[in-house]
């Protein structure tokens, strides 16, 4: 996305299913920016994999009406150990 010919946001969207795979904003507060070219291409979205630990991100998503449908859990484990 682009404001004043300066790029503030990015996002990757499948106009078959609606799914926005990656979404961010370059300059703080680009949020409402950024979505609002996302609405001229879709009306309904589906995102995935939200990072909770970027609180303004999420606190966005839940302002515009996104709510939470599947809590995710990320694990790890050196694959060494798991082989022992």
């Amino acid at each position: 996305m682009l404001n004043n010919n300066v790029v503030t946001s990015c996002f990757a969207i499948n106009s078959e299913n609606d799914y926005v795979s990656q979404f961010d904003c370059l300059k703080d507060n680009g949020y409402q920016h950024l979505f609002e070219g996302i609405s001229q291409l879709s009306k309904k979205i589906k995102i995935n994999n939200v990072d909770e630990r970027l609180s303004n991100k999420v606190k966005f998503l839940e302002n515009i009406g996104l709510k939470n449908t599947v809590n995710q859990f990320e694990m790890e484990l050196p694959i060494n150990d798991a082989l022992v």
